[in-house]
Formats: C-alpha cells, structure tokens, sequence
C-alpha cells in the first residue's frame, strides 16, 4: 500500500491512525507512507506523534507522486504481489473503505 500524505492535510491526519493501525495488526502488508514536498525537520515530529513505525519515503521534489499521477492528498494506491494496482482511493480513507480496499490484496 502507498499512502501519499503531507503534515498540513487535514485529511491526512485523520486518517493516519487507521493507516498505523493497519501497518501494526497486518505486518503481511507493506505500508509507505510517502510524504510530499515537505523537510524531514517537519515530517519527524509529524511521525513521532502519530507513531508511525512504518517506512516512511520522502518525495521532497514530488517526483513520484507526479510519476502516480497523484494530484490531491491523501491518496492511497493498493498494490497487490505482483506489483500491480488493485485499487486507488483519491482523498480520505474511511475504516470500511480501507477494509474494502484491504481485502483486495489478499
């Protein structure tokens, strides 16, 4: 799963809980958390207070949410083993539609 987020979306922060949650109850499935265009003196606190103990990439140019065709944050890709998108969730992930999108992967 490849969550695109930054530290001021709203949406982001809401759903970040759900997206740790998931990262710590299936360990079964990668989670990114590629954060956009923003310094790692922002993104640490950030991740520290949400604990996310997952990776977290930092796209500081925006070039791999420009190479996703992502345009708006929070977006989420689901990315089965094959390295195939199953799904995309452009803007917040709610806990049934990120269970929906869970269940694809398996």
């Amino acid at each position: 799963m490849i969550n695109f987020w930054a530290t001021w979306c709203g949406p982001c922060r809401a759903e970040m809980p759900e997206l740790v949650k998931l990262h710590h109850e299936h360990p079964e499935i990668a989670v990114l958390a590629v954060n956009v265009q923003e310094d790692v003196e922002t993104v640490t606190p950030f991740a520290d207070a949400f604990e996310m103990t997952m990776a977290v990439p930092m796209d500081t140019d925006g070039d791999v949410q420009r190479a996703y065709a992502v345009r708006g944050l929070p977006t989420t890709l689901f990315v089965d083993a094959d390295g195939v998108i199953v799904g995309r969730v452009d803007g917040i992930l709610t806990p049934a539609l990120l269970a929906e999108q869970v269940a694809k992967l398996r």
